[in-house]
């Protein structure tokens, strides 16, 4: 609420630093960003934010904004990342999800966003560009509020708010990332986002 009332654009997303631009991905409840976003970061790239990725929309490059140092992970996504789920605290006596804290390889200034990846299911890895208008239909669906229904609409300027969606969309690369939708293939998935952006950074 208090990022939306600083005029902040907030997406349901995690975000990774590579090449020293900002990475997001964006999805819904357990579409695998944290995972993508934590398997990155396993592989030597500093973590941005997770789950909550707030952007900046200033004259220059949208920004975005680090969080804290600490992924939310499903016990099968930490084993998949080689740790033990029982060592890592619970996020809420009721969720099973865990907290994977970040001790090393954490953003601390606002980094410029040139990529978006939509996580999607598919048999092969894939990634497709999409079009500003298909991209901007994607950053209203996947905007953090749209959780909260019409009550954080009630205090937030939906004019400015679609103009910003706008505005990012015609800004970064927006992309439909598909990927079998299984833990054993994380490892695939991290190099071809890696090879997916040496071709474009």
């Amino acid at each position: 609420m208090i990022l939306h009332q600083r005029g902040r654009l907030v997406l349901h997303a995690s975000a990774v630093a590579i090449a020293g631009r900002a990475i997001a991905f964006l999805g819904g409840h357990g579409w695998g960003k944290s995972t993508i976003a934590a398997a990155l970061h396993a592989h030597g790239h500093d973590m941005i934010t997770d789950d909550v990725t707030a952007i900046h929309m200033g004259p220059g490059a949208p920004m975005v904004l680090p969080s804290f140092p600490q992924f939310k992970l499903w016990p099968k996504s930490a084993a998949a990342l080689g740790e033990v789920p029982e060592a890592l605290p619970l996020l809420h006596p009721d969720v099973d999800k865990r907290a994977y804290r970040v001790t090393e390889r954490f953003v601390r200034t606002p980094l410029p966003l040139t990529h978006l990846y939509i996580l999607e299911e598919g048999q092969d890895l894939k990634s497709d560009i999409l079009q500003p208008q298909e991209g901007l239909r994607e950053l209203l669906h996947h905007w953090y509020g749209v959780r909260f229904g019409r009550r954080l609409l009630q205090v937030t300027d939906v004019a400015t708010h679609f103009r910003q969606c706008a505005s990012l969309a015609s800004q970064v690369s927006i992309r439909r990332l598909q990927r079998p939708f299984c833990l054993s293939a994380l490892p695939g998935v991290t190099r071809f986002v890696e090879e997916d952006l040496a071709r474009t950074i």
